[in-house]
């Protein structure tokens, strides 16, 4: 079973107070008690709850019937006592004198203190079963029912959920960069994850400056072969023919220089010079 609320307890208190013997302290008649003795299920006012508290929770057990929170067991027990019904209980049982008496210890601890308590407890068991739901008064309001909520126009940003962020991939291990190299276009970044496309790398530009030096001695070279064997080809024909001076033709370089190059491996293979040799056995 669930504990009373606070407005089911203010709603108890306020019909349980409303009974004429409540509206006095069973001690010693002050009007509008504010307290009570739970133990006893009577209501007293404010300085006789003082002392209550000295004769020991064991005797006598108060609480605030406007400040504190209560249980449902304490309700029951303040339901099914009061003043009236503790006032009949002691004048029946021959305790007349101890309501008037002023030593609170001594009334509250008689034989005929002890025999109450007994009889509030089985009353509680009771209405225990009475009502097992929780506490009822007759006059009490029945508690309200929630209100049902009312149908508003639906709000876009209210049904809108917010997507989940994807978790982050765990990170890998740093790749280490080398170093770039001088005339070489620096290599593309390691593939990553993302969608975005690699750019192809950059075409090697060769500059004019770094063939020169090679342009300059390979043709300087054919020249020279060249030179030579030109020279050596129009000597050999002039012995021969025995012509005078000829119109010369474009030289080309490149299969002036692939000529010069074979026959110098050829010479270089054979051991001598097959075209001076001939040239010599002729002139012998």
């Amino acid at each position: 079973m669930a504990e009373p609320t606070k407005q089911e307890t203010e709603q108890a208190f306020r019909v349980l107070k409303a009974q004429k013997a409540n509206k006095a302290c069973f001690d010693c008649n002050a009007k509008n008690p504010t307290w009570s003795s739970v133990t006893f299920g009577v209501y007293i006012c404010l300085e006789c709850s003082s002392v209550h508290r000295n004769v020991g929770v064991h005797i006598s057990f108060v609480r605030s019937t406007n400040l504190d929170s209560w249980q449902l067991v304490q309700l029951r027990r303040m339901k099914v006592g009061g003043n009236a019904s503790a006032t009949e209980f002691f004048n029946k049982h021959g305790g007349s004198s101890l309501l008037h008496d002023s030593d609170t210890k001594k009334k509250y601890s008689s034989r005929i203190g002890e025999l109450y308590k007994e009889e509030l407890e089985r009353r509680v068991k009771e209405d225990a079963t009475r009502f097992p739901a929780g506490i009822f008064v007759e006059g009490m309001e029945a508690p309200a029912a929630p209100a049902p909520k009312e149908e508003t126009e639906d709000d876009f940003f209210e049904s809108w959920s917010k997507p989940a962020t994807p978790k982050g991939s765990a990170p890998g291990t740093p790749r280490t960069s080398t170093p770039p190299v001088i005339g070489r276009a620096p290599s593309a970044p390691a593939a990553t994850t993302s969608s975005t496309p690699i750019a192809a790398p950059a075409p090697r530009t060769i500059s004019s400056s770094s063939i020169r030096p090679a342009a300059r001695s390979g043709a300087g070279a054919s020249r020279l072969t060249s030179a030579s064997s030109t020279s050596t080809g129009t000597g050999i024909k002039k012995s021969k023919l025995g012509l005078g001076a000829q119109k010369t033709k474009p030289v080309d370089f490149a299969e002036a220089e692939r000529k010069a190059l074979a026959e110098a491996e050829r010479i270089k293979q054979l051991g001598y010079d097959r075209e001076r040799r001939g040239g010599r056995g002729e002139g012998s």
